[in-house]
């Protein structure tokens, strides 16, 4: 990655040593955080599950019955 920044500073004729450090520690920055926000959206994946939970004497719908996958913590609850 320290190849990409020399590069481009190489490219800008960047002669200041100073700013050189500065711009250097903002980039580091900046792709810190793309890659901190990647990781958080590559976790927040939206799964759907879908069904009917009945009442087993009536065959009733249940709304707001909690769902939830077995072995994980995933679920959700039930609606009409």
């Amino acid at each position: 990655m320290l190849w990409i920044l020399n590069y481009l500073f190489a490219y800008l004729q960047m002669t200041n040593k100073k700013i050189y450090t500065i711009m250097k520690k903002k980039i580091y920055l900046l792709l810190t955080f793309l890659l901190t926000l990647a990781i958080q959206i590559s976790f927040a994946q939206v799964k759907t599950i879908t069904g009917v939970v009945k009442e087993a004497g009536s065959g009733d719908p249940l709304p707001g019955v909690n769902v939830l996958i077995k072995g994980t913590n995933a679920g959700a609850s039930t609606d009409f």
